[in-house]
C-alpha cells in the first residue's frame, strides 16, 4: 500500500457524526461461499415462529409437503418441456441439413 493510502483522509465539511454504522458490514465473498460469521456479529439464539415463516413441519402432514413437491416438479418439467423439444428440433434440422 502506498503512503496516501494508510493516511486518513480529511474533509472541511466532516463534522464527525456517524450517519450509518457500517462496522457489521462484510464483504461478500468472491465466490458466493457463505463463511461463518465472525463472533462480533452474531445472530439472536432463539427465533420466534414468525422470524421463520418458510417454515411449515407442524402445519403441513407428509402426503400434503409430497403433493406440493411433486406439483411443483411437474409445473417445471410443463415450463420446461417445450424449450427442450424446440431446442431439440433445431439441433435435428442444423445436423440434419447442413452436412
Amino acid at each position: 500500500m502506498s503512503k496516501m493510502a494508510r493516511e486518513k483522509k480529511t474533509y472541511d465539511d466532516d463534522d464527525g457524526r456517524t450517519i450509518a454504522d457500517m462496522s457489521g458490514v462484510t464483504r461478500r465473498n468472491l465466490l458466493g461461499i457463505r463463511l461463518p460469521e465472525s463472533a462480533a456479529v452474531k445472530a439472536p439464539e432463539t427465533e420466534s415462529p414468525s422470524d421463520r415463516p418458510w417454515d411449515t413441519s407442524g402445519q403441513l402432514s407428509r402426503e400434503e409437503r409430497r403433493s406440493f413437491i411433486l406439483g411443483t416438479i411437474s409445473a417445471g418439467l410443463l415450463i420446461g418441456a417445450p424449450f427442450a423439444i424446440v431446442f431439440a428440433i433445431f439441433i435435428y434440422v442444423i445436423g440434419h441439413f447442413h452436412f
